[in-house]
């Protein structure tokens, strides 16, 4: 049975890094053998094509160009289409079945992705902060400092920190309180 609605058969399986994203990191040529690790999600065809049309569809042509290093100006409706993929990436990715993860961990991040799924919405207690990244400059070049933070982490139910072309993210969802605190220590 699909993990998230419970009820219809898993008849598809959601790669969570969807084609588009897959053609560009294959450019990149930073796999061995250009051969991008997939993380396949057993979901039933309702779920697997909400996902489809309220989150892949809309960020696609905005985060796509970005990736290949394309210079653009984030809009606040484009900051929040692609935080919200990147939250629905990283809630699919820790419900994959190979993940170790308590049960209530597990249930509270399926509960958390079929909210996702059925308004569109990322959970309340989710942060995330977009970077361009140069890959011709290493990530300790001056200048840089203000790419590391020291500090407190949150307790956090999950979090990544991922860069994908010329675009970097961290993304973190956890306790609503643990949030507040952690997004008030961030200067931007």
């Amino acid at each position: 049975k699909c993990p998230l609605c419970l009820s219809n058969p898993a008849d598809t399986r959601e790669d969570v890094l969807p084609q588009w994203a897959r053609k560009r990191i294959r450019k990149l040529g930073v796999y061995k053998g250009n051969q991008v690790p997939s993380v396949l999600l057993p979901l039933c065809q309702d779920c697997n094509g909400t996902f489809g049309r309220r989150y892949e569809n809309e960020t696609a042509p905005i985060l796509g160009p970005i990736i290949d290093g394309e210079s653009r100006l984030l809009t606040p409706s484009d900051q929040e289409i692609i935080g919200r993929w990147i939250i629905k990436t990283l809630l699919l990715c820790a419900l994959d079945p190979g993940v170790a993860a308590p049960a209530a961990q597990r249930r509270q991040i399926r509960r958390l992705c079929c909210d996702m799924r059925d308004h569109g919405t990322p959970p309340h207690q989710s942060f995330v902060r977009l970077a361009a990244f140069d890959p011709d400059q290493p990530v300790d070049a001056d200048g840089h400092d203000g790419l590391h933070r020291t500090g407190y982490l949150p307790t956090l139910l999950a979090r990544a920190t991922q860069l994908m072309g010329h675009v970097a993210w961290e993304v973190a969802v956890g306790a609503p309180r643990e949030m507040e605190r952690f997004v008030a220590s961030c200067q931007d």
